[in-house]
C-alpha cells in the first residue's frame, strides 16, 4: 500500500485480554483504535532497515504463493503504490481486467500482537472504495516458514464496529471547554 507493512512485535498499551478467535461471536465488537500522526507509534521504523525489508519481503512471497496456490496469478505492486501491495487475479486471465482482490499485506516478526497493525488513512480508504474486492493479508513469524501464518480479511473496513480514541487525544483537540 503506502510502503510495505513490516512490524515488531512489541507490547500494547491497549493490551487486554482476549478470547481465542475459535470462542468469538460473530457479533463481537471489533475496536479501531486511533492515533494522532505523532504519537502513532509505528513499530517497524524502529527496526533495523534490512531486517525490516527481509519481513515485509518474506511477507509478500508468502501471500503470492498463497495465492497461487488457490489457482490465481499475481502483480505485484511498488512500494508507493496507493492502497495495496499485489493485485491478484482468478482465471479466466484477461491482460486488461481489474484485479479480483486488492491485497494489503501486513507482515510482523513475531506473533501478532496486541500492539496490532496499522492501516494507514489512504489503505482504510481503498478499502472502503472497493468493498468487494480489497483484502488484508497478515503474516505473522513471517520469517519462520514453521511458524508463519496467514490471517486474511476482506473488506477490512466494513468489520470495524466502532473507533476509539485514547487518552492522548486530549492534546490534539481544537477546542476545550
Amino acid at each position: 500500500g503506502d510502503g510495505y507493512g513490516a512490524i515488531q512485535s512489541r507490547p500494547s498499551p491497549f493490551a487486554r485480554p482476549q478470547e481465542p478467535a475459535s470462542d468469538r461471536k460473530p457479533q463481537a465488537r471489533r475496536s479501531a483504535y486511533l492515533e494522532p500522526e505523532s504519537v502513532m507509534g509505528r513499530p517497524g521504523a524502529r527496526i533495523d532497515p534490512d531486517k525490516q525489508a527481509a519481513i515485509e519481503e518474506a511477507g509478500l512471497a508468502a501471500v503470492e504463493a498463497y495465492e497461487r496456490k488457490h489457482g490465481r496469478k499475481t502483480e505485484r505492486l511498488g512500494r508507493q503504490h496507493p492502497g495495496w501491495d499485489v493485485s491478484s487475479y482468478a482465471p479466466p486471465f484477461q491482460g486488461d481486467a481489474q484485479p479480483d482482490r486488492r491485497i494489503e499485506v501486513k507482515a510482523t516478526e513475531g506473533a501478532w500482537s496486541d500492539w496490532g497493525i496499522a492501516l494507514t488513512p489512504n489503505e482504510h480508504d481503498t478499502a472502503r472504495r472497493y468493498p468487494e474486492t480489497y483484502y488484508l493479508y497478515v503474516v505473522e513469524h513471517a520469517l519462520d516458514e514453521g511458524q508463519r501464518r496467514i490471517y486474511i480479511f476482506r473488506n477490512p473496513a466494513a468489520k470495524i464496529t466502532e473507533y476509539r480514541l485514547d487518552q492522548n487525544w486530549r492534546a490534539y483537540a481544537d477546542e476545550t471547554a
